[in-house]
């Protein structure tokens, strides 16, 4: 194989010899390129907030609204536990639950880029997976937020809990179930299919509704406990986030079939 390489080079080699170039007119014609390329008008740039929009009007719409009501379904459930007069024990039960199905949810949504069998040809086009990918979890993560802050606040008010004490409740199984879930994505089963994502949702919530049968566990004196679950659980999704880009990028999570 080095031989015939080095057989074929020496053929490029003397048929170049044998191809007389006239200087002069090698001259002309750089001269003209650099001419025509200081006439070429700079193209055309599209800015960021086009591409942004073009992006929101190209994602999934039907994932989207159940997002919304989930979200809208998330805020509501403060009010009906203050209208049915649910104490605090309840209130901190409920929330946990609700918010870990609003993290499956979140997930859920995400995983359509992956899960619909298009994602390949999708990394192929104008908008790259990793843009829409960052896009959808950016838009995700700031009306989850809306939402817990939100319900925090509302349960601060009402039940006379602190804000930073009930955001934690709400954001500790948030911050694990969207963890847990995004690792499921990354799974080869679980961006073929969306059952193992639902599984791990409602291992999740079950194993949520496990942790408000704790006695102790909510009382003012396990803040520390808390503080330090929702810094676990924070630092746990930066390195899934981080997983799930590299995985994009190596094209791991692009070829589902």
């Amino acid at each position: 194989m080095k031989r015939e390489d080095e057989d074929l080079k020496a053929l490029f080699a003397r048929m170049d010899r044998q191809i007389t170039i006239n200087p002069k007119q090698k001259e002309e014609t750089l001269a003209k390129l650099a001419e025509m390329m200081d006439q070429k008008r700079a193209p055309r740039t599209v800015s960021w907030f086009s591409i942004l929009k073009s992006q929101l009007y190209y994602m999934e719409r039907g994932a989207w609204i159940l997002g919304l009501l989930m979200n809208l379904g998330f805020a509501g459930l403060m009010p009906v536990l203050n209208y049915l007069g649910a104490d605090m024990d309840d209130l901190i039960a409920c929330s946990m639950i609700a918010s870990s199905i609003l993290g499956t949810c979140s997930i859920w949504i995400l995983s359509a880029l992956f899960t619909d069998g298009t994602t390949e040809l999708a990394d192929t086009c104008y908008f790259h997976v990793k843009q829409l990918a960052a896009l959808e979890m950016l838009v995700l993560g700031t009306v989850n937020l809306i939402t817990l802050a939100g319900a925090a606040c509302y349960a601060g008010i009402h039940w006379r809990i602190w804000v930073v004490r009930a955001g934690l409740y709400m954001g500790v199984p948030f911050l694990f179930t969207v963890s847990i879930c995004l690792g499921c994505l990354m799974m080869e089963a679980g961006r073929r299919k969306r059952y193992p994502l639902v599984a791990a949702g409602i291992a999740s919530a079950v194993l949520t509704w496990i942790l408000t049968s704790l006695p102790g566990l909510c009382l003012l004196s396990a803040a520390v406990v808390w503080c330090a679950g929702f810094a676990a659980g924070l630092i746990l999704l930066l390195l899934q986030v981080g997983r799930l880009f590299f995985a994009i990028e190596k094209g791991e999570l692009l070829c589902t079939d």
